[in-house]
This record gives structure tokens, sequence and C-alpha cells, in this order.
């Protein structure tokens, strides 16, 4: 390889840009999220937290450790992490989603303390407190609600509306359709004076599509908009799962409080796991962009350190060897379509790191060395010296945070992208064949011809290689229950807690620990 640097040297600028780019970005993540406490798995606190009945209850929440000297799991895939859900419309999530709006529209009402004082939205279950009523809608005119206490239903003049919304539950009596779906504290559509639900702009039967209402009539008393929302919703978890908890309760899970809003059905929890920018589509995530962003994350000090130790000797003899933009090019197509495939396989795995990258420049660099065998003195000994690094780089993998399917994609798409960018550089420049003969006029135009073929072939490659995974990310969404065992071996109980993933989600309407 020396040979080669003295036939031709450039200026190792892309090395440098990344490093420095590198180091800034965990530089402002632990300014912003500072550090997660050190160690394998997570730890568990429990602490007395003011609860939406107005007492108290004992919460239990679960702290992110990072052996890694970096934030937490959770903050990385706020910044930017690989992490499935963002990136696409996860049917698996998403079905959950429909579950629990579906449930939260026909099981749940609000729940006020017979004083009136104070409410929460919650399911009959959860309302069995003493001094408690569940006020709920029963398509009943004259019983709003199980308990001994009744008050007027309000009622839709146009049936055939509410028949649509509902027409399992509508009940029509000749002129108006009693509502089944409700109560909702702190909003009524019969006293919700904007937007106000009037014909033909009428509040469907459904307590999940009700807009939000911006002011409320006060002349009217409802018991159910005039008693102080004790409960918010609050999205917790690496899914965003949606409860109904005080601001103190939502704050000490690290969740997502809204204090604006009164169902779990108003908010958007994923994209406020997502952060970063808002989803075009409220159920239609569409992050993309992070199989590049997640290439200038790192989970530490000591990833941070691995990646500049590679960069500054790999990564920099490469540059020198082929230039800025050549060097430029491997690495952000290793890094992106090594993160595709990680993101096909193991989507609810986030997951940071050049390491895709890295790794399609170890691939870079054994394409090299198998081309211009010939100039160097032991070109086998080479190879083992760079497959060794590979090797011990997989076993790096196999420890949390760290992603081999990223590894595998990158050294794959590092083979393709070497032979369309670096088609033997050595032999070009010097002009000798194996045998250290010049080559002739036929030989030559054959070498040229080989060249053009093999970036050909390297350029088709390259493109069926996106397709294949986009596709399979977009639309087939594949299972694979045992892949996370190539991520992480659980050598200890606790050392892959921080990638165990539950997609099978739960409605919590009033919850007392973290899900």
């Amino acid at each position: 390889a020396d040979k080669l640097s003295d036939v031709y040297s450039y200026r190792p600028y892309f090395t440098y840009w990344a490093s420095t780019v590198h180091i800034l970005v965990l530089i402002i993540t632990l300014a912003t999220y500072g550090f997660a406490p050190v160690g394998v798995g997570n730890k568990v606190e429990t602490s007395s937290i003011a609860d939406v009945t107005g007492g108290s209850v004992i919460v239990e929440r679960e702290i992110e450790r990072n052996f890694w000297f970096g934030p937490t799991f959770t903050n990385l895939i706020h910044l930017g992490a690989k992490y499935g859900p963002c990136m696409r419309k996860d049917d698996r999530i998403f079905t959950e989603i429909t579950r629990e709006r579906g449930f939260e529209r026909d099981m749940t009402a609000c729940c006020v303390r017979t004083d009136s004082q104070i409410c929460f939205q919650s399911t009959q279950s959860q309302c069995t407190q003493n001094f408690f009523r569940w006020l709920k809608w029963n398509g009943n005119s004259s019983v709003a609600f199980t308990g001994s206490t009744t008050f007027p239903v309000p009622t839709y003049s146009t049936p055939s509306l509410v028949s649509q919304a509902n027409p399992a539950t509508c009940i029509n009596n000749g002129t108006s359709c009693f509502r089944t779906s409700g109560t909702v504290c702190g909003q009524d559509p019969t006293s919700c004076v904007r937007p106000a639900s009037v014909a033909p702009r009428e509040w469907p039967d459904d307590i999940s599509r009700w807009p939000v209402c911006a002011e409320v009539d006060s002349v009217l008393n409802v018991t159910s908009t005039s008693c102080e929302v004790t409960g918010r919703p609050c999205c917790v978890g690496k899914q965003g799962v949606c409860t109904i908890a005080t601001e103190a309760h939502c704050n000490y899970v690290n969740g997502f409080y809204h204090a604006n809003r009164r169902l779990c059905s108003e908010v958007n929890c994923l994209e406020d796991i997502c952060g970063l920018t808002s989803f075009l589509n409220r159920d239609t995530p569409d992050q993309f962009y992070r199989l590049w962003t997640s290439l200038c994350m790192h989970v530490g000090i000591i990833h941070l350190l691995l990646t500049l130790i590679v960069h500054m000797t790999i990564g920099r003899h490469i540059e020198k060897l082929i230039g800025w933009f050549r060097m430029g090019m491997i690495y952000v197509l290793s890094g992106i379509g090594g993160n595709l495939v990680s993101a096909v396989f193991v989507p609810y795995q986030a997951e940071v790191g050049p390491g895709a990258a890295l790794f399609g420049l170890m691939a870079t660099l054994i394409v090299d060395t198998i081309k211009e065998r010939h100039l160097l003195e032991r070109p086998l000994r080479e190879v083992t010296k760079i497959l060794s690094i590979v090797l011990l780089a997989v076993f790096f993998g196999f420890l949390p945070f760290i992603d081999n399917f990223a590894h595998i994609g990158g050294f794959v798409m590092g083979l393709f992208t070497s032979v369309l960018f670096v088609p033997y550089i050595g032999q070009s420049l010097v002009g000798v064949n194996e045998e250290g003969e010049r080559y002739s006029r036929e030989e030559k135009r054959w070498f040229r011809l080989y060249h053009l073929g093999s970036m050909i072939v390297a350029f088709l490659a390259i493109v069926a290689y996106f397709l294949l995974f986009f596709l399979l990310f977009y639309n087939v969404q594949p299972v694979c229950k045992n892949c996370s065992y190539v991520n992480c071996i659980p050598l200890t109980k606790t050392l892959c807690d921080d990638l165990a993933v539950d997609v099978s989600r739960r409605s919590c309407h009033v919850c007392n620990t973290t899900t």
C-alpha cells in the first residue's frame, strides 16, 4: 500500500471534516441531554407522586444506563438515531394505535369526583374510587352515566350524520340521535362555542375524532367541563405509549406532557418520541433522513474514540489514495446502505454511529489490496490484517448500541462502491501488469473494457441493493424474531435490556408505572 501512496497522494480533507462533525455532534448532544448513568441494563426507581385522584401513588420508572459514557437511548432517538417507527408507517405499531383509539372511544368517559371539583378520563373499572362518578353516555336520553345521578344527554339534530359515524350503537328516536361515545373531561359539544357542534358540522359520535374546543360557554353548567381536569395525555416509552397522568407523574417518568389536550387520541405520541421535524401526515412517520443523520451520532465518548482511531488510520490512508470525493461517496453510500439493512431486520432497535461507513472503508481496503496485489510484497498478509480488524469490529457489534446488521450491510456496499469509484488505481497509474511488464496496446484496450464492465456491474448492484432493501423496509416489513441476537448477545440478564422493544403496546389511561 505504501507504493501506491508514493505514486499519488491527496490531502484527507473529508476524513478531517467528518471527524470534526462527529466530535461537535457528541459535544452538543452531551451539553443538551447530559450523561446517562454508567452501567448495563436499566435501573428501576420508585417514588410517591401526586395522582389524578388528588391523592398520591407509588410510581415506578426505569432509568436507562449507558456504559459507553453517553446519553440515554431515548435521547438518541429524539436526536436522529436510526429507528424504524420514526421512518415509516409501521403496520404492527399502527394496528395497536388504532386499537387504542377505539378503546378510548368506546370504553372511557369522564370520572368526576362527587363534589364536581376534579375529574379525569378513565375506564369504568379505573373509576371505582370512593366519591367518584363515571359519566358515560349510553344512548339513552335520560341516563348520562352509571351512577345515582343523571343529567340531560346532548343530542344530534341530524340523525343520519350520527348513524354514519356509529351505526351499531346510535339510537335514533326519529328526530335526534343520542350519543354513546364519551363523555370527555373538559370538553363537551353542547358547551363548546368554538368550534360549535351545529349542522352541518356537528361533532361525530366518536370522541377520538372530536376537534379541540378552543372556547367554552361559561353560562352552561356541564358537569364534565366545570371540573378541574387533573389528568392529561402523557407520552412515555420508546414507542410513545399514551397514559392519562398528572404533570408531576409524567415528568417523573420522563414523558411528554400535553397540558392543553384531554385525550390520547388528540396527541401524536410517536412524533413526540421521534422529535426533529413533524410528520407531514399525522399517522405516517416520514423521517427517512435518519439513515444518514445517525451516521454523525455516537452512543458515547468511548464509541467516538474508536471512530476517530479508524478515521485517522484507515480513513486517512484511503483518502490519500482516492481523494475526498471518492472517499465521501464510499463513506456515505456504505453508511446509508448499512443502516438500511439494519432498519429492515431490526427496525425497533435504535442505533447510531458510522460503523457501516467504516466497514465500507475496510471493504475498500480489501478490494484495493486484491486489485493491486502485484505492487505489494505480501498481499495475503495485508488482507489477513484487514479481516482481523473486521472480525474485531463484529465482536464489538454484539454489545448494546452497536449494530452488526449495519456493519454487514456497510461492508457489502463498500465492496460495490469501491469497484465503482476506485477501479485499479495502481495498475492504471503505473501501467504495468502483474509480471511488471508494460501493457501492450491490445492489453490496454481490454483493460479499459474490463474497467468499464466492472463499473457497470457495480453500479447495477448498488441500484439493485437499494431497491431491494427499500422495498423490504417500506412495503414488505418482514418480521425477524431472533435477529436481535445478531446485535446483542445477552451474556447477562440485563445486558440487552435497552434493545428490548415490545411492539405489543398497551392501552393505559390511568397508570401507576411506566410502560
